[in-house]
């Protein structure tokens, strides 16, 4: 995301606390004057967007909630709409996939 490496380069180069807050550095939050402002993908703080986009993923979600309010662990895959033209048998074996992802990072006990 060239605008996220713009900003952590900004931020840098001017000394702006920031906090990268999902491991593809695509959800950045920044602190300036004791206010936070959040950066999502092409997103910036200055419109709605950037909130809108925080809460319709979990993954994002959880990453900027977890610390502060108890919630589920989560983790992140592509969204499955991108296989629309993918064969059904592929996308079982996926699913298998993500299953079984999903049962080895998270303990459900």
């Amino acid at each position: 995301m060239n605008n996220i490496k713009l900003l952590l380069e900004a931020c840098q180069k001017l000394s702006i606390n920031y906090e990268i807050l999902h491991r593809h550095q695509n959800l950045v939050r920044i602190k300036l004057n004791q206010n936070y402002y959040y950066f999502v993908n092409y997103s910036t703080p200055f419109n709605s967007k950037s909130v809108t986009e925080i809460f319709k993923d979990k993954e994002y979600t959880y990453e900027l909630l977890k610390n502060t309010v108890k919630i589920p662990k989560t983790i992140g895959f592509f969204h499955l709409f991108v296989l629309k033209n993918t064969k059904n048998i592929w996308i079982t074996k996926l699913l298998r996939l993500l299953k079984r992802e999903y049962l080895r990072n998270l303990n459900y006990q």
